[in-house]
């Protein structure tokens, strides 16, 4: 009896230290699988940050974006835009129509402009902090236009730099009142100091880039023809036809 009886326990004790060993072999299992999922989540997670912003150097992304500037259309008294080709300017009639002032005084294209004051207002896609000294990065320190605008009697001013990497959009640089003191300031500012811009649609390198002829007017574009001058018809020939007298016989 003494034997059996030892037996028995030491068997049960065996018994259970293989089910513990087996449960905390899983338990172990789990949490090493849950764990690596995870860290292949947050990789992936990241990457697609890194993918989405594209930003040299940059330092913060915001989700939503922004309203570029505290005006609507019909807010804007007057455009200058600044471009390699050459500079426009345009000023709004009491009517509400808008005339070019330079390169030429004539009417300008209502849709042209339109399109324009439509981008001028609005919403970007996200913005970005990034340090000053990265702006040439954005392509924003030799932009590719800029716009000067009056809006309610204040100053305002855009810049529009390079593309993105899907080339579907711009990163630009919005400044609310751009006097010769906030330029000096800026180009004054410490290396460190961050810089908000925005990603905004690709329309608006298009709404600025447009050749000079096509914000005018179409009948100031592209005038009608003049009519040709009619050419008068040739007097008739002083030669003899069978209608005509005949000659007077002459005399001997």
């Amino acid at each position: 009896m003494g034997a059996a009886a030892l037996r028995k326990p030491v068997t049960m004790l065996k018994r259970g230290t293989v089910w513990l060993l087996v449960g905390a072999i899983a338990l172990g299992g789990g949490v090493l699988l849950l764990e690596s999922q995870r860290g292949k989540s947050q990789a992936t997670g990241e990457a697609a940050d890194s993918l989405q912003s594209d930003s040299p150097q940059s330092d913060t992304m915001q989700g939503e974006g922004e309203i570029l500037f505290p005006f609507a259309e019909e807010d804007v008294e007057s455009l200058t835009i600044k471009r390699p080709e050459g500079d426009i300017a345009f000023t709004k009639s009491a009517d509400g129509t808008w005339q070019m002032a330079s390169p030429t005084a004539a009417p300008a294209e209502a849709g042209a402009i339109a399109f324009l004051l439509s981008q001028l207002t609005s919403r970007s896609t996200h913005t970005l902090s990034v340090e000053q000294s990265t702006l040439a990065d954005f392509g924003l320190t030799n932009p590719t236009g800029t716009i000067a605008l009056v809006a309610n009697g204040n100053p305002y001013e855009l810049k529009v730099g390079n593309a993105d990497f899907t080339g579907n959009q711009r990163y630009v640089e919005a400044t609310d009142t751009p006097t010769a003191e906030t330029a000096k300031n800026s180009s004054e500012a410490e290396p460190g100091n961050s810089v908000k811009i925005h990603v905004v649609s690709d329309n608006i390198d298009n709404a600025v880039n447009r050749p000079t002829p096509e914000w005018l007017a179409p009948n100031e574009a592209t005038p009608d023809r003049q009519p040709e001058a009619v050419q008068p018809e040739e007097a008739p020939s002083n030669t003899n036809t069978p209608n005509s007298p005949a000659e007077s016989p002459g005399t001997d």
